[in-house]
């Protein structure tokens, strides 16, 4: 559960989103890079809208073909819009994440979560078919979990991030504290209780020694 907890999200001003629509002049255009969006590039009408029109998938390809690979699948993927496939917003809020269910909707959040990978983050984007077949189930039970561990508790959100493809085995380098299922994951600096625990052995065994000293001093003056 600990791999998944949201971490503080930081917001980028307008002026920052600016080149990143597809259109610039909507606050709805935007989407996974310069010039192309959910609304597929120089689309007519407004996103959503009956007149808006969608990217091909042939050109989602030859722009993105070489961040992301379709795992085997019983959804044919012909039947997706792949530009709808490409943007965090498929996956990256717990409503969004609540409605996934079938196999179309698992395979395109796959499909958005590899073309969104951040570079030197997680596992690298994949070399063939293969990795991704065998990637994909991972990310399906992260998103189950992460559905789950939402629908527990209010205090805590937590997110489908770069642990979701990867094996409990390739998660236990980025834990800071590996002995106990309570550790936390990158960056977190939370150690599972451990450094509290430690700090306070530490602080204890201090005053133990300095009341012992100060109970030898007393009695030295005493009996002099």
């Amino acid at each position: 559960k600990q791999w998944y907890q949201r971490r503080v999200a930081i917001t980028a001003g307008e002026e920052e989103k600016s080149p990143y629509s597809s259109a610039n002049n909507g606050e709805d255009s935007f989407g996974v890079g310069a010039g192309i969006g959910a609304s597929g590039v120089g689309a007519p009408g407004e996103p959503g809208s009956e007149t808006e029109e969608k990217a091909p998938n042939s050109m989602f390809v030859d722009l993105f073909g070489d961040k992301f690979k379709i795992p085997e699948s019983t959804v044919d993927t012909e039947s997706l819009i792949l530009v709808d496939c490409g943007v965090t917003s498929v996956y990256d809020t717990e409503k969004v994440l609540a409605q996934i269910d079938e196999e179309s909707e698992y395979l395109c959040a796959f499909i958005a979560f590899q073309v969104n990978k951040v570079e030197g983050e997680g596992i690298p984007n994949y070399a063939d078919e293969a990795e991704a077949t065998k990637r994909y189930p991972f990310f399906k039970k992260c998103v189950d979990d992460v559905k789950g561990y939402n629908a527990e508790t209010d205090l805590t959100q937590f997110e489908v991030n770069f642990f979701c493809d990867m094996s409990e085995e390739e998660k236990k380098p980025y834990s800071s504290h590996t002995g106990g299922k309570d550790s936390f994951g990158v960056g977190s600096g939370y150690d599972g209780g451990a450094s509290e625990t430690d700090a306070a052995a530490e602080t204890k065994t201090s005053y133990m020694i300095v009341t012992a000293a100060l109970a030898i001093t007393l009695n030295f003056v005493h009996a002099l």
